[in-house]
């Protein structure tokens, strides 16, 4: 099994995982949201906040600073295959962010306030696709390549 495979498995099981650990943990802070009590309001509100911050800055300068561990020991072919389905889901992240932030207009109506976990949410969750979808391309275009294995 190549390096490569082997990052694709780690990051499909992992993004799973998230996937299914910040659905529960955002279903119960919405669940759990009562506007009575000032101090769950304020408190959510700067989870919320502190979160979109750090994916943020994560979003911006992560990649920069991750590109040589994750491409150290991958030879020129790997490298290939792991630019091509990091660009796909690049397109698809920013395809799905275009059509969900601007059709959350149409969803809830030109004069209705949107609350604010909506776009949180959504895109959290559409990073979280995109990132699950990368490892599949990688897998799919091994298997690919090398049938026999």
């Amino acid at each position: 099994m190549t390096r490569l495979k082997k990052k694709a498995w780690k990051d499909l099981i992992l993004y799973s995982y998230c996937s299914i650990v910040g659905g529960i943990a955002f279903f119960y802070l919405i669940h759990h949201f009562d506007e009575t009590s000032i101090s769950r309001v304020y408190s959510a509100r700067l989870i919320i906040l502190s979160a979109v911050i750090v994916v943020g800055v994560w979003v911006a300068v992560g990649q920069f600073v991750m590109k040589k561990r994750i491409l150290k020991g991958l030879d020129e072919r790997e490298c290939l295959i792991y630019e091509n389905a990091r660009s796909i889901s690049d397109s698809i992240f920013s395809g799905l962010c275009l059509a969900g932030f601007l059709g959350l207009f149409g969803w809830f109506g030109p004069k209705t306030s949107i609350p604010i976990f909506v776009p949180v949410l959504m895109f959290f969750g559409f990073a979280l696709l995109a990132e699950i979808v990368k490892p599949i391309i990688i897998l799919i275009q091994l298997k690919m390549e090398s049938p026999n294995e």
